[in-house]
Order: C-alpha cells, then sequence, then structure tokens
C-alpha cells in the first residue's frame, strides 16, 4: 500500500460515527502545539516507525480494535 493509501482509509476510519477514533495526547509540543495528533497521524507515524509491518494488515485489525459495541 502507498502512504496515500493508507491515509485515505485513516481518514476514512475517523469519519466513521461506528469507529472510536479521537484524537491523543503527544508530548511534542513542537509538532502539535496544542499537544494533541490526530487519529491519522498517530498511526501513519506507527505504520512509518514499523516498516516490517504490512498496513493491510494493521488497518484491519485496527477497525476490529476501535469499533464501537
Amino acid at each position: 500500500m502507498e502512504d496515500e493509501d493508507i491515509r485515505t482509509a485513516l481518514h476514512k476510519m475517523e469519519t466513521d460515527k461506528t469507529l472510536l477514533t479521537s484524537s491523543s495526547y503527544s508530548a511534542n509540543s513542537v509538532l502539535w502545539p496544542d499537544n494533541r495528533i490526530s487519529f491519522t497521524e498517530k498511526h501513519l507515524a506507527y505504520l512509518k516507525s514499523h516498516p516490517l509491518l504490512r498496513p493491510e494488515h494493521y488497518l484491519s485489525n485496527l477497525r476490529l480494535k476501535i469499533k464501537k459495541r
């Protein structure tokens, strides 16, 4: 998967009302002045820091994990 495909999939997840996709705290106030990192940016950063991870599998498992029940 290309970066843009991953970003698009994460953005779709973020706009889906059946998924829990709130922003998270980030200690890096240089990159995020309000100390909040968006759902999309958080997971993009994780995927970039773990290059051996298959994005298709990660996104599939993420959808299962954040589904509202």
